[in-house]
């Protein structure tokens, strides 16, 4: 690949990326559009030289379900200026360009000889920082260009051959009508890994979640959530789906409380080895857990999981207002630490009309 072009696509790329951000909505909670609810690293921390794999939990809460969706990951961003993602716009890369498109996962090999010292900071210790872009499109992603042949488009291939096309505009998610698409139809971001000699930090460990009281099934969880989570595998109130009396006020906090809680092993609190050894505090990580849903209404988007000084809390749970129509529901809970850790969990649920 020429390194040239690969620089140009990589600035075109990231102008897009910067101005933009997810949809406002009226509840964090609530899955009504096209939406990234957690990128995955299969390593929050990582060692030089190592291969580290992102995965997204992409779902699309649109109306018209199931409707074909491009995803889109770069990496060419290593040690920017003052650790802001911002800056990999102004500065050349220091690695080969890659990036991939069409792919639920993306592996990367981390460089050698990125970690440095802080000067700013010498009880921090050596770290290195890369940066990993990503974008979601209902409709087709477009890379233009002014070549012979056209509007360019980049070729579903990993790393992309720049060389076959000049490109000259900022990538686009095309609609039908071949024009840009919305917000709510186009979702990007970035997501960061940090590099140590030797520290590690591994992912929260999902167990399942519960309502009422009641364990429920796992539609899938973590690594193996592949594709999106249909509705149609939501037939009724079999044992282990999350069933609930439909409510005519629609998921407003004058229905019925439902009872829902994510279960996450104790152990996945674990301790924050460089808080510990570059400033002698005895701390554990925070984690916090996310609660999304398609249809109805969450009481508590946010809960807290473990908190760093004051440790495990033993209520993770939220409340679930059913909605007024009958017919399946998707749930998912998102767990989250303060060190780039991230797991989740996806769990059937069903409105049933009351005999």
């Amino acid at each position: 690949m020429n390194k040239k072009n690969s620089w140009g696509l990589a600035v075109l790329l990231l102008s897009l990326f910067l101005p933009h951000c997810t949809p406002t909505l009226d509840s964090v909670s609530s899955l009504n559009t096209l939406r990234i609810l957690g990128v995955q690293k299969d390593k929050p921390y990582a060692r030089e030289g190592q291969a580290v794999t992102l995965r997204m939990l992409v779902e699309d809460g649109a109306e018209n379900y199931g409707r074909e969706l491009e995803t889109f990951w770069g990496f060419w961003c290593v040690n920017p200026a003052g650790d802001i993602s911002s800056n990999c716009l102004l500065e050349p890369p220091k690695v080969e360009p890659q990036f991939a498109r069409n792919q639920e996962s993306f592996t990367l090999q981390i460089p050698q000889d990125i970690v440095r010292p802080v000067p700013s900071d010498p009880n921090q210790p050596p770290y290195g920082l890369v940066y990993v872009f990503y974008a979601v499109c209902a409709g087709e992603l477009s890379f233009g260009g002014s070549g012979a042949g056209g509007a360019a488009a980049i070729p579903n291939a990993s790393p992309l051959d720049a060389e076959e096309a000049v490109i000259s505009e900022l990538p686009q998610c095309l609609g039908s009508n071949g024009e840009p698409v919305g917000s709510s139809d186009f979702v990007v971001g970035f997501s960061a890994i940090y590099v140590f000699d030797d520290y590690r930090n591994e992912n929260p460990l999902v167990l399942g979640m519960t309502g009422a009281g009641a364990e429920l099934g796992p539609e899938c969880i973590g690594a193996s959530c592949e594709g999106q989570f249909d509705p149609a595998s939501i037939t009724g109130c079999e044992p282990g789906v999350y069933c609930v009396d439909v409510c005519k006020d629609d998921g407003e906090t004058t229905c019925k409380a439902n009872t829902l809680s994510v279960v996450v092993d104790r152990k996945s609190a674990e301790v924050d080895e460089v808080a510990r050894d570059a400033y002698g505090n005895d701390l554990e990580e925070s984690l916090w857990v996310s609660y999304f849903t398609d249809r109805g209404s969450i009481g508590f988007d946010l809960r807290l999981v473990n908190d760093a000084s004051k440790g495990w809390q033993e209520d993770q749970s939220t409340e679930f207002y059913a909605p007024k129509e009958a017919g399946p529901i998707r749930l998912w809970a998102v767990v989250r630490d303060n060190r780039g850790g991230q797991s989740w969990i996806r769990v059937p649920a069903y409105a049933r009309t009351p005999q």
